[in-house]
């Protein structure tokens, strides 16, 4: 099961979001399971939403990131 954090920049603290309801700014990470995301090509585990998230050509939710 994968699970959206949001960084909540008032409280410092990670709270737990639907991928849909992620806004352009959002600090956030992914986890598949227990495990955390990591992008292989480049480290990243932590991304800024660019855009609002919309489903791609194989109905699946995406979201662009500035990296």
């Amino acid at each position: 099961m994968r699970r959206v954090e949001r960084f909540n920049k008032e409280t410092g603290c990670w709270d737990e979001v639907e991928f849909k309801n992620l806004t352009i700014g959002d600090i956030f990470r992914l986890f598949d399971g227990e495990e955390r995301y990591v992008n292989k090509a480049d480290g990243n585990n932590v991304w800024i939403a660019k855009g609002k998230p919309y489903l791609n050509i194989g109905e699946v939710w995406t979201i662009d990131t500035l990296y």
